[in-house]
């Protein structure tokens, strides 16, 4: 890659499971990956069982990485509105 120029990266998300073609994973894989190669440079697994339920209560789940590579993960739930952040 050139000097200053700038990768193109996407964020994704994907079943991890006994197989992918089984209904029902055992959790999910959350990240960034190159456009261009699809290698993955940042990711997150998170256990189906917590992605289900946030899902179905209309919850919102991020993950932030720091500078130091420390993960964190919180949700957030809307209530008229207002969203409140809940630590996972």
């Amino acid at each position: 890659m050139p000097a200053g120029s700038v990768l193109a990266v996407e964020p994704f998300v994907e079943r991890i499971g006994p197989a992918q073609d089984a209904i029902g994973a055992s959790a999910y894989r959350f990240g960034y990956r190159t456009e261009a190669t699809r290698d993955v440079f940042s990711a997150i697994e998170i256990p189906a069982e917590i992605v289900e339920e946030a899902v179905t209560s209309k919850l919102s789940i991020s993950a932030t990485m720091s500078p130091t590579g420390e993960i964190s993960a919180t949700s957030s739930a809307c209530a008229a509105g207002i969203a409140s952040p809940l630590i996972l």
